[in-house]
């Protein structure tokens, strides 16, 4: 008789402890395992027998399945966002607000970036779905028609925009900035100080959420019956403006020079752009805010620094985190059957007075000695009072 080889032990491929192997070192039922782990009502087992289980449990570190519990459950606890501004401050802080309130109301955040791309937030999106995500959060890319966060929201599935307001022609819950309202806020700010000739430093690749702000630059400027500004459109090859060569330098500083004594004020729609475009005009002999007053957007960390510090748009971003998450596990707990139109909060944003506007002092230029070689980014300059 041939000889039968002996069964090859069972392999789990993730490593993860089961119900079935604490049942096995326990020598019970899978069932019991279950009732006991899960807290079951209908479970019966014996107090000797639930104090075998629990100790099986946490000496082979069993961990349940949340795919598992969510097949059951119907719930996964996960929220999913799509953030198109992987590097840019202001969104970063306003998915860390995000994240933070999820856990407060007992989700997992899983988090994925994309590049401004119509086809990849459609792929996120399927995915997001697919995972089992109980709701999505998703920062709109600037192209395309949105196709899969359509189907999203009319399905009744839990989706809330982030910024995105006037990117999305149907109905869904939203939470925004008023960045129109911020561009008027720049301007109103300075003609306060007596400025009347503006210069916009904007980039010629733009988006959606700078368009509007100097949407808001121009009207405020037009209503005020001042002359139309300057703009100094900068080409998208330059940027990122916080790491610019030596080159991306000389090109902003030529644009400065072709406008120098036309502009008393820099209306900048980020405050990256904001600070290269100051530290070239210290460069050129100007004083901020004497000659030329200098103010940003987005109030990001950098621009409360000592050499300089810069009046800019906060935008309240940690609340926006806080309402966006707030209203998607609004929209899970209301179920796919309410009839209750979507949400749609828009914040605005606040004026930063700092030093680049209002003083205390002029500040100019001082070269630092060193070594006559170019400085890729603005190193070297010292800010002195008068």
């Amino acid at each position: 008789m041939p000889r039968r080889n002996p069964p090859k032990p069972r392999t789990k491929p993730s490593g993860r402890v089961t119900l079935r192997d604490i049942a096995e070192a326990c020598g019970v039922a899978r069932s019991t395992v279950s009732g006991i782990v899960n807290q079951r009502s209908d479970c019966y087992a014996s107090e000797e027998v639930r104090r075998r289980v629990l100790e099986a449990v946490d000496r082979l570190g069993y961990r349940p399945s949340l795919t598992a519990r969510g097949l059951v459950s119907g719930k996964s606890s996960m929220l999913g966002m799509i953030n198109t501004g992987e590097d840019v401050e202001s969104a970063t802080r306003l998915t860390m607000a995000f994240e933070r309130r999820a856990r407060q109301c007992g989700y997992t955040t899983v988090l994925a970036f994309n590049p401004n791309s119509a086809d990849i937030e459609d792929s996120l999106a399927r995915w997001f779905f697919d995972l089992g995500v109980d709701g999505l959060a998703v920062m709109p890319s600037e192209e395309g028609k949105h196709p899969e966060i359509r189907r999203l929201a009319d399905s009744g599935f839990p989706v809330v925009a982030v910024d995105g307001q006037g990117q999305l022609d149907f109905d869904i819950a939203s939470v925004n900035c008023d960045h129109y309202r911020g561009g008027r806020m720049q301007v109103e700010h300075l003609i306060a100080l007596g400025r009347t000739r503006f210069l916009i430093a904007d980039g010629f690749h733009t988006c959606h959420v700078v368009e509007r702000r100097v949407a808001g630059m121009l009207d405020a400027i037009e209503e005020a019956g001042l002359s139309r500004p300057k703009r100094m459109e900068v080409p998208y090859e330059i940027q990122p403006l916080d790491s610019l060569t030596a080159e991306g330098f000389a090109f902003i500083r030529g644009l400065l020079e072709d406008r120098r004594g036309a502009f008393d004020g820099v209306l900048a729609t980020g405050d990256s752009l904001a600070m290269a475009v100051a530290g070239l005009l210290l460069e050129m002999g100007l004083s901020i805010p004497g000659d030329i007053a200098v103010i940003g957007h987005d109030s990001h960390s950098f621009g409360n620094q000592p050499v300089l510090p810069l009046s800019s748009i906060q935008l309240p971003v940690e609340e926006m985190g806080v309402a966006a998450c707030d209203t998607l596990v609004e929209r899970i707990k209301t179920g796919p059957g309410s009839t209750a139109s979507p949400r749609r909060a828009v914040f605005i944003p606040k004026l930063i007075r700092r030093a680049s506007t209002v003083g205390p002092a002029e500040r100019r230029l001082k070269l630092a000695e060193g070594p006559d070689e170019p400085r890729p980014s603005g190193s070297g300059l010292t800010a002195l009072k008068d």
